[in-house]
Protein backbone atom coordinates (compact mmCIF):
# COMPACT_ATOMS: atom_id res chain seq x y z
CA UNK A 1 0.00 0.00 0.00
CA UNK A 2 1.19 3.50 -0.69
CA UNK A 3 3.00 5.40 2.02
CA UNK A 4 0.11 8.38 1.22
CA UNK A 5 -3.02 5.92 1.50
CA UNK A 6 -1.87 4.92 4.87
CA UNK A 7 -1.55 8.64 5.69
CA UNK A 8 -4.71 9.55 4.80
CA UNK A 9 -6.50 6.47 6.44
CA UNK A 10 -4.45 7.55 9.63
CA UNK A 11 -5.50 10.92 9.87
CA UNK A 12 -9.11 9.53 9.04
CA UNK A 13 -9.16 7.35 11.98
CA UNK A 14 -7.76 10.14 14.40
CA UNK A 15 -10.42 12.49 13.18
CA UNK A 16 -12.80 9.51 14.03
CA UNK A 17 -11.75 8.96 17.06
CA UNK A 18 -11.72 12.89 18.09
CA UNK A 19 -15.11 13.02 16.69
CA UNK A 20 -16.09 10.07 19.20
CA UNK A 21 -14.81 11.78 21.90
CA UNK A 22 -16.37 15.15 21.32
CA UNK A 23 -19.52 13.67 20.83
CA UNK A 24 -19.11 11.69 24.23
CA UNK A 25 -18.65 15.17 26.18
CA UNK A 26 -20.94 16.76 24.61
CA UNK A 27 -23.35 14.00 25.93
CA UNK A 28 -21.94 14.55 29.16
CA UNK A 29 -22.85 18.09 29.11
CA UNK A 30 -26.38 17.65 28.17
CA UNK A 31 -26.62 14.75 30.89
CA UNK A 32 -25.13 16.77 33.64
CA UNK A 33 -26.78 20.18 32.20
CA UNK A 34 -23.83 22.13 32.66
CA UNK A 35 -23.43 25.81 31.65
CA UNK A 36 -22.07 26.45 28.54
CA UNK A 37 -18.41 27.94 30.47
CA UNK A 38 -18.44 24.27 32.47
CA UNK A 39 -18.42 22.10 29.70
CA UNK A 40 -17.67 18.22 30.47
CA UNK A 41 -14.90 16.90 28.99
CA UNK A 42 -14.38 13.31 29.49
CA UNK A 43 -10.91 12.42 29.30
CA UNK A 44 -9.91 15.61 31.45
CA UNK A 45 -9.89 15.23 34.68
CA UNK A 46 -10.05 18.91 35.69
CA UNK A 47 -14.08 18.72 35.47
CA UNK A 48 -14.41 21.12 32.25
CA UNK A 49 -12.76 22.48 28.88
CA UNK A 50 -9.59 24.52 29.86
CA UNK A 51 -7.83 26.83 27.75
CA UNK A 52 -4.93 25.88 29.43
CA UNK A 53 -5.45 22.42 28.56
CA UNK A 54 -4.25 21.26 24.89
CA UNK A 55 -7.02 18.27 24.26
CA UNK A 56 -9.73 20.80 25.88
CA UNK A 57 -8.89 23.39 22.53
CA UNK A 58 -9.17 20.32 19.79
CA UNK A 59 -12.07 19.21 21.29
CA UNK A 60 -13.49 22.90 21.67
CA UNK A 61 -12.03 23.21 17.79
CA UNK A 62 -13.83 20.33 16.56
CA UNK A 63 -16.83 21.61 18.27
CA UNK A 64 -16.68 25.00 16.60
CA UNK A 65 -16.27 23.16 13.32
CA UNK A 66 -18.76 20.98 13.28
CA UNK A 67 -21.63 23.56 14.68
CA UNK A 68 -20.01 26.01 11.60
CA UNK A 69 -21.47 23.14 9.15
CA UNK A 70 -24.33 21.99 10.41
Amino acid sequence: MCIFCVFSQTWLALYIFWLIILMNSFQWSITLKLSKEMVMCAPCWHGGLQSSCSFCNVVLLHFYLISSVL
